[in-house]
Formats: structure tokens, C-alpha cells, sequence
């Protein structure tokens, strides 16, 4: 009967028409910063899925290295402080899985550019999507937000995080996560500002020390670098793992389908782009199209952390210092283009040197034009042909 049950889901599912209640905004839940004294409202690490198990091992993952230097608390509990700000699904072959944003939360404000994203299957996915559906349909009745393009979450901006809106999205995820397969990271060097990246796929050996096993990065051209940026970045203070950190990736956003040039110079410092030629500027600002471009490159699955996080400040820099320059009209058949979902980017600091894809910096919101390119993509698979969707673990998907 369990077998029956299971072919008879798999069936609905397959020839299931979607309503299309489910919008940017329902996908993409960036939340607003909570009030003093709401923090547990948000997803906690301590937190656990419907079959008890954590959401991922945090205090065993974050030891040897430090995620932030001026906490002077133990390893093993400098995660406690760090909530869940933004929830996405994304996809990546017509595979649907969860993304959690995590950010460290001090008196109800982000004063820390340190973030770590968890990605986690979808149990029971026609389900899940059909209680979102219901959800925003519902939601509807209340508030229009159809064809908004993506910023702050805003029913629960409305109602607060006490509210019915979040209250129930909360449930419906956690009612149907599973166990993080993967764990990424972002911290930032106090002296310098610097950012630097790691991850791991889970599960790792929780008996050996985790510095140790740090996954690669996935790209078109496979190489031996753990996730990390350019040494110049490199955020630990450890000399024993500095050398596992090096990184000599020569093709950032991957190996390309088109002639053009990785953006590595401008990444390193973008004030060569008054010197470099103009075709080696649109050559470059080719392959940033491309990394914004979930059609081309799809996620990490194809690209390291660094040049999604680093592509929208690199082109609306270079744009600044050479508007002249046609880079549109030359990566036309590069870009993104959706007609059916708001692409507008409303993020307040886009040309700013704060290259956080999703979340807030100083308790400014933010999100890249990639993670509004990827939205509109996931909706798109969602709702764009009846070939079944599932969710299952991906390797290298972020």
C-alpha cells in the first residue's frame, strides 16, 4: 500500500497544474530584521526537522578556525547567535531544494558581513509546494504583491514576525526539510575587511577535524581548490591551514561557452578597468552576464562562491568608470531576460563595495541581481512544463 501511495503521489504530481499563486517574494523570503527580544522567532541552529534531527552539526563543523575573531567565545558555541534571515527555494535540473541564509544577530541588528548558507532536500515536494501555494493564496486575500520585484518580504514587513503569514511558512519548512548536504561559509577579516569562503558536503567524518575537509569548488574545469576566494582574501588567521586555502583558479565564473576573459583583475582591483582595453572590458563584463545568468552557468553547481557574490559590484563599478563602453548591446544574447517575472534590481547599495548575493549588511537589505535572476528561474521550472520536479542531493549545488 505504501508503494501505491508513494507511485499514486509521483503520478499527481507529474500531471499537476499549478496555479501560479507563488510569486518572487514567496520564494525568495528575505525577513525583516526582528525587534529586540524576537530573535527565536527566526529558524535557530538548535533547531530540528520533523525527525529530530538538526538542521546541520554546527557546533562540530566550526571549530579550528574562528567565524568571528572579536567574540572571544568558545569554538563550539559561536554559532548559537546566528538565525535564519532569508529561506529560498532554488533549483538547479529541475531539482527543488532549500536554501538557508544565516546571519549573526547582536541586539536585533547585523553589524557582521560573516553568513552561512545550509542546503537542504525537500521532503515530500508536491506537498510542500502545494502548501505554499495555499499559503500565498491565501495571502492574497489580505495583500497584492504579484509582479513586485524582489525585496524584504513584504506581508511579513507588514504583519511582523508574530504574524500568520510567517508563522505558517515556518512550519511548512520545517515540516519539510531534511538534514543540511551542504554547508557553506563566508567570513570577513577584521583588519582589512577582507572575505573569504569555505563549505563542506555533508556528511563529513564528525571524528576528524573539519578544517581538514573542506569540498571543492564546482566548476565547468574542475580543480583542486577547497571553497575559498584568492589568497588576498584569505579570511583565517591560522597559519596551519593557510596553505590549504591558496587558490589559483584562472577561469572565475567557470569554463565559458563564449570567447571571453575570466574577471579575475577586476575582482582584485576593479580601478584597472580605467587602464584595460575596451575589448577586453566587454570580454570580461561577458563572463559577468554569464555568472548572473542561472541559463548559462546554473549556480554553483558550474561556478565558485566568489564570482556570484563579487559579479554585480564588478559590473556596475566598471560601468561607472567606463560609460562609454556598449557592454550591454555586446553580452545582449548573455543576459538574463524574463517576461513574465519582475527583474527590477531595487537592492539601495548595488555599486557598493558590499558584495553580500542575499541578506543584509549593516542592517542594510540586499540581494544580486543573480539571486533575482536565479528566483525567477526556479519559478519558471516550477510552473514552465509538466516534466516531473524532485528533490534529491546534488552535489556542488549551493
Amino acid at each position: 500500500m505504501r508503494f501505491f501511495n508513494t507511485i499514486l503521489v509521483i503520478v499527481l504530481f507529474s500531471s499537476f497544474s499549478w496555479s501560479q499563486y507563488l510569486d518572487m517574494n514567496d520564494i525568495t523570503v528575505l525577513l525583516p530584521l526582528p525587534k529586540t527580544g524576537e530573535e527565536n522567532l527566526l529558524i535557530k541552529p538548535s533547531d530540528l526537522t520533523r525527525y529530530g534531527e538538526l538542521l546541520f552539526p554546527s557546533q562540530k563543523l566550526f571549530v579550528g578556525f574562528e567565524l568571528d575573531v572579536q567574540a572571544r567565545r568558545t569554538r563550539s558555541t559561536q554559532t548559537e547567535d546566528f538565525r535564519v534571515i532569508g529561506i529560498r527555494v532554488d533549483n538547479f535540473l529541475r531539482q527543488l531544494y532549500i536554501n538557508l541564509v544565516w546571519q549573526k544577530l547582536e541586539g536585533g541588528k547585523i553589524n557582521k558581513l560573516t553568513a552561512i548558507h545550509s542546503t537542504h532536500t525537500i521532503f515530500e515536494l508536491p506537498i510542500f509546494l502545494s502548501k505554499l501555494e495555499e499559503l500565498n493564496r491565501k495571502n492574497r486575500r489580505r495583500f497584492s504583491q504579484d509582479r513586485l520585484p524582489l525585496q524584504v518580504n513584504p506581508t511579513i514587513k507588514a504583519e511582523g514576525l508574530k504574524g500568520p503569514y510567517y508563522q505558517e511558512l515556518k512550519k511548512i519548512v520545517m515540516a519539510h526539510i531534511s538534514p543540511a548536504f551542504k554547508v557553506t561559509f563566508r567570513t570577513s577579516r577584521h583588519n582589512d575587511g577582507m572575505s573569504g569562503f569555505a563549505g563542506w558536503e555533508l556528511p563529513i567524518n564528525l571524528n576528524q577535524p573539519s578544517i581538514n575537509q573542506f569540498s571543492l569548488i564546482p566548476e565547468y574545469q574542475r580543480g583542486e581548490e577547497p571553497f575559498n576566494n584568492w589568497q588576498t582574501y584569505l579570511p583565517f588567521t591560522y597559519l596551519q591551514v593557510i596553505n590549504k586555502l591558496y587558490s589559483n583558479i584562472k577561469t572565475v565564473g567557470g569554463f565559458p561557452p563564449y570567447a571571453t576573459k575570466n574577471f579575475q583583475p577586476l575582482i582584485e582591483n576593479v580601478d584597472v578597468a580605467s587602464t584595460l582595453s575596451e575589448r577586453e572590458l566587454l570580454e570580461m563584463m561577458g563572463r559577468v552576464y554569464m555568472v548572473e545568468n542561472p541559463r548559462v552557468i546554473p549556480g554553483v553547481v558550474q561556478t565558485e562562491c566568489l564570482s556570484c557574490h563579487f559579479a554585480q559590484q564588478v559590473r556596475m563599478v566598471t560601468f561607472k568608470i567606463r560609460p562609454n563602453i556598449p557592454f550591454v548591446k555586446f553580452a545582449d544574447r548573455m543576459v538574463f531576460t524574463s517576461k513574465q517575472y519582475n527583474l527590477q534590481n531595487l537592492n539601495p547599495v548595488q555599486s557598493s563595495n558590499f558584495t553580500i548575493a542575499f541578506g543584509y549588511g549593516l542592517n542594510t537589505p540586499m540581494w544580486s541581481q543573480r539571486v533575482i535572476n536565479e528566483t525567477a528561474d526556479t519559478l519558471e521550472t516550477i510552473y514552465g512544463s509538466r516534466i516531473p520536479l524532485s528533490s534529491i542531493k546534488i552535489r556542488g549545488a549551493h
